[in-house]
């Protein structure tokens, strides 16, 4: 998908949150609260529990421990990054891989 699509205003945006704590929470609540012509499709956190509880609260389908599987999910072209700084790199680095778009 081109970058043109993903920001056109009557685009349903498909979005992978990396992050299950209080980032991923704010970044989720403004999505759905502000931004509701998008939809996250997947959550990614490192704790297989609060990933689970994270994507039941917030009605996200899918959840996984995978950075990378979260990432390459071909439902997903924008990858939202709500982690610990020292995971930002690797975070970049898989979305850049995967052709996605970072915020």
């Amino acid at each position: 998908m081109e970058y043109t699509q993903i920001l056109n205003l009557k685009h349903m945006t498909k979005v992978a949150m990396l992050g299950a704590g209080f980032i991923g929470d704010f970044y989720t609540f403004s999505l759905h609260g502000q931004r509701n012509r998008d939809k996250e499709q997947e959550i990614y956190s490192r704790d297989e529990g609060r990933g689970k509880a994270f994507a039941q609260k917030h009605g996200i389908p899918r959840w996984t421990t995978s950075m990378k599987d979260a990432i390459n999910d071909p439902a997903v072209e924008v990858v939202i990054i709500g982690l610990p700084h020292n995971l930002h790199l690797e975070a970049v680095k898989l979305a850049a891989e995967a052709r996605k778009a970072v915020f």
